[in-house]
């Protein structure tokens, strides 16, 4: 349906347009009639283009304008007509701005300058190695995080499985911490993860804090032969639902080798799953079947050795 506007808006401000009343294009400029908020990012007589129709909900569309979506019910689309100058002038200062941040997020960017650093690390001879050699090459000028890497390389700094999964499962945290909130296709969104360790999946979803609908999703599913982490699954699953490159050091996490505390594990003769609550106090049993652990469910009295179980889960796993 077609008309030409001619009518009082909020305001009292009266405006003229040819206008359709259909789902905007991208490309194509609307004209707000129907604001769904009295005060906000626009309002009656706004007027702005279609910059990305909102894959997920058909009647949203999100413009060039302002970060807020807008609804079918508030706009209709204008045609026939060209852009006024002063919103071609507002057009461009709005896409100066934002280059000007996009400057400026990049200046912050760079690689910093770091003087007088020491590291510390606990007394094993692997980690005292690796932070003998990372004070050398911070104390050099200026300092290189592409020179560190290189160098850093060159010491041959041996790590344990376990220690690197560790590393990994630090990095899957930061990573999932910084997507708790976060601008999605023009709004605010909250993520919420789904755990189900008995299948082994993680589900992120991408939910709107305004309409509360899910707006993107992914999902992370564990290789039979692997090792299970909640917290590994949550980054390849968020990085799944935002539309990013998966970490491989998610993808291919190294898999711990050594059994700790918070290991759930399983009987390689018999398949039952058990918690590793401890490692027993009487060392005399260890032997023929590797250190004697103490097992959630098991009788007080009752143990089993780490050669007789196959890790299966380390969410809850302390390593030291």
């Amino acid at each position: 349906m077609r008309s030409n506007l001619l009518r009082k808006l909020g305001g009292g401000m009266m405006t003229k347009y040819n206008t359709e009343k259909r789902k905007a294009n991208v490309g194509e400029r609307i004209l707000i009639t129907d604001a769904e908020l009295d005060q906000g990012a626009y309002k009656n007589g706004s007027v702005a283009t279609v910059s990305v129709e909102e894959p997920c909900v058909d009647s949203l569309v999100y413009v060039n304008e302002w970060e807020r979506s807008v609804h079918y019910s508030e706009y209709e689309v204008i045609v026939g007509t060209k852009p006024r100058k002063s919103e071609r002038i507002s057009a461009l200062e709005t896409e100066v701005a934002e280059l000007k941040a996009k400057v400026e997020a990049l200046e912050k960017a760079k690689e910093p300058t770091v003087h007088n650093v020491t590291i510390s690390a606990p007394q094993t001879e692997d980690a005292r190695g690796l932070a003998e050699a990372m004070t050398k090459i911070l104390a050099k000028e200026p300092f290189s995080i592409t020179k560190t890497i290189e160098e850093l390389a060159k010491t041959r700094v041996l790590e344990t499985p376990n220690q690197l999964r560790w590393g990994t499962i630090q990095r899957a945290k930061a990573f999932v911490a910084e997507g708790y909130d976060r601008w999605f296709g023009g709004n605010l969104c909250v993520v919420e993860y789904v755990v189900n360790s008995d299948k082994r999946t993680v589900v992120a979803l991408v939910r709107s804090k305004r309409y509360n609908d899910v707006r993107a999703r992914g999902i992370a599913k564990c290789d039979p032969s692997d090792v299970f982490n909640a917290d590994i699954g949550k980054a390849i699953a968020l990085a799944r639902a935002l539309g990013v490159d998966v970490l491989i050091e998610f993808v291919k996490a190294v898999q711990p080798t050594e059994v700790v505390v918070g290991h759930k594990v399983r009987g390689n003769n018999i398949p039952v799953t058990y918690e590793v609550t401890a490692f027993h106090k009487d060392v005399k049993l260890d032997g023929e079947f590797g250190r004697a652990i103490a097992i959630k469910g098991l009788n007080s009295g009752a143990w089993v050795g780490t050669e007789q179980v196959t890790i299966i889960e380390d969410t809850d796993a302390v390593y030291e």
